[in-house]
Order: structure tokens, then C-alpha cells, then sequence
């Protein structure tokens, strides 16, 4: 969708997922929290939700604005070695 000349996206809260050995596709938490989101996402800037009531960016893992501005890194919200094992393509997306 686009608002005010920009592009967004608008996506169900997801968490708590579990992944096997044979699929890329995980099974999703039906009741996830704003922060089971945000640690499940590939990175910490795109962990930044924006609220639209509060008309403010809330950074649930406390790292992605600095990440972003700050430091100008990809940096996974959870272990690395976890976040890419669960999804390999992980990897290609931070190119």
C-alpha cells in the first residue's frame, strides 16, 4: 500500500515460530506479542514498527534506530548462528 508517496507494508504480529529440519516454512504462534515480532524479524531495522496512533517508530529490540543510524549495520535480533541456520536465505537477503 502506498501513504503519502510512500510504500508500506502491513503485516499480522508473528512469533514464537518453530522450525524443522526439512522446510524453510515455519509453524507460527497464533497470539505473538509486538516483541516475539521484532526478535523473528532478519534484522534489527526491520524489526521498527511505526504506531500509527502515536505517530512514533517504537524499537522493540532497543537496537534497531541505533543500528540504523548510528552504527549502519545489519545485525540479527537474535544469535546470528540461530537466525541463519533457521532460515538460510537470511544471508542473501543482507546483500
Amino acid at each position: 500500500m502506498t501513504l503519502f508517496r510512500i510504500k508500506c507494508d502491513f503485516v499480522y504480529l508473528r512469533g514464537g515460530e518453530v522450525y524443522t529440519t526439512d522446510s524453510r516454512i515455519p509453524t507460527l504462534q497464533e497470539d505473538a506479542t509486538p516483541l516475539d515480532n521484532a526478535l523473528r524479524r532478519d534484522f534489527t531495522v526491520n524489526s521498527l514498527f511505526y504506531n500509527l496512533q502515536k505517530k512514533q517508530v517504537e524499537d522493540w529490540t532497543g537496537r534497531g534506530m541505533s543500528d540504523l543510524i548510528e552504527n549502519q549495520l545489519l545485525v540479527t535480533p537474535m544469535d546470528a548462528r540461530i537466525t541463519f541456520r533457521d532460515d538460510p536465505l537470511r544471508v542473501l537477503r543482507a546483500i
